[in-house]
This record gives C-alpha cells, sequence and structure tokens, in this order.
C-alpha cells in the first residue's frame, strides 16, 4: 500500500507539472543536466517517502519520526562534502548527537526484541 501511494503522490505531481507546462507553452526545452538533476532529485524522494513509511512499520510512531528527522544529516553531509563547506564545533557536535540518537534507537529496538521472547 505504502508504493502505490508514492506513485499515486508523484504520478498526480507530474500530471500537474505537464499540464502547466503545456498550459505557458514554453515547450520542453530543458538542458540535460537540468533534467539529469531533477530526475536524481524525484528518485532520492520517493525513496525517502518509502524509507519513512518502511520505517513506521518498525515499531512505534517515535521511531519513525526519529529515523525521519535523522535523515537531514546525509544532506548536510553531502553539502559539506561537494560545495566544501567548513565543519563546525555545532555541526560536529550535531552529527554526534545523531549518533548517540540511533545507537539509542537500535538498542532500544534490540531490547523490545529480547523481552517479547
Amino acid at each position: 500500500m505504502p508504493s502505490a501511494l508514492v506513485v499515486a503522490v508523484f504520478g498526480w505531481a507530474t500530471a500537474f507539472m505537464l499540464a502547466r507546462t503545456l498550459a505557458l507553452g514554453i515547450g520542453f526545452r530543458l538542458p540535460a543536466k537540468v533534467t539529469g538533476v531533477a530526475i536524481g532529485f524525484g528518485i532520492c524522494a520517493a525513496v525517502a517517502i518509502l524509507a519513512f513509511q518502511t520505517s513506521i512499520a518498525l515499531g512505534k510512531v517515535i521511531v519513525a519520526w526519529l529515523v525521519m528527522n535523522l535523515s537531514a544529516g546525509l544532506p548536510a553531509l553531502v553539502s559539506i562534502w561537494i560545495y566544501r563547506e567548513r565543519l563546525t564545533v555545532i555541526k560536529c557536535v550535531a552529527f554526534g548527537i545523531a549518533l548517540v540518537a540511533l545507537l539509542c534507537l537500535f538498542q532500544g529496538k534490540k531490547q523490545e526484541l529480547q523481552e517479547a521472547k
């Protein structure tokens, strides 16, 4: 069911953007790089939505929200890598706290599984 929702959301978004483009009459003259970036980001967004919906199946809603909020760390790391952003003390602390949160999440899940036995 989550897969159907993602396909429907992205399908409607595509249909609306196609209708808007056709209504403006500007055609489909996009540079190849723009098209590639748009497709890449669309795939990443679809994977993110599916990952969030899958994380809900792991357990409580709190777990899903934690995983979703921690997912902001990946774009931050990519931004530091690609744009050569400075890695400040605050960023290091934030990444450290995120790692601790993930460790707590997995430790809690492990305890839940042991208690269920």
